[in-house]
């Protein structure tokens, strides 16, 4: 499931703006969408574009389990419960 919300927000930090997002949905839904190595088990991908006064953040929840592969090193997980871009929307 792929949600892209549009935030009004600027920041003069952009990765610490996009960890503080990220750890914010992972706090609140129990997941993961980053990496840190190849024994990762994670649950989809954030991405943000950071534009002055509009940040566009695109979260990907992945909507079946995977194997480590060819593709990517990690294990993908479907979560039991995906949340919704109202639910992603309110805690960000």
């Amino acid at each position: 499931m792929k949600h892209v919300i549009t935030k009004k927000t600027s920041c003069n930090d952009s990765i610490k703006c996009a960890d503080n997002i990220r750890t914010k949905i992972e706090g609140e839904f129990n997941c993961k969408l980053m990496s840190s190595n190849e024994v990762d088990i994670i649950n989809g991908y954030i991405s943000i574009l950071h534009t002055p006064n509009n940040h566009l953040i695109t979260v990907e929840f992945y909507d079946k389990d995977e194997k480590p592969n060819n593709n990517h090193k990690c294990t993908f997980k479907k979560l039991s419960i995906i949340p919704t871009e109202k639910e992603i929307k309110k805690i960000i």
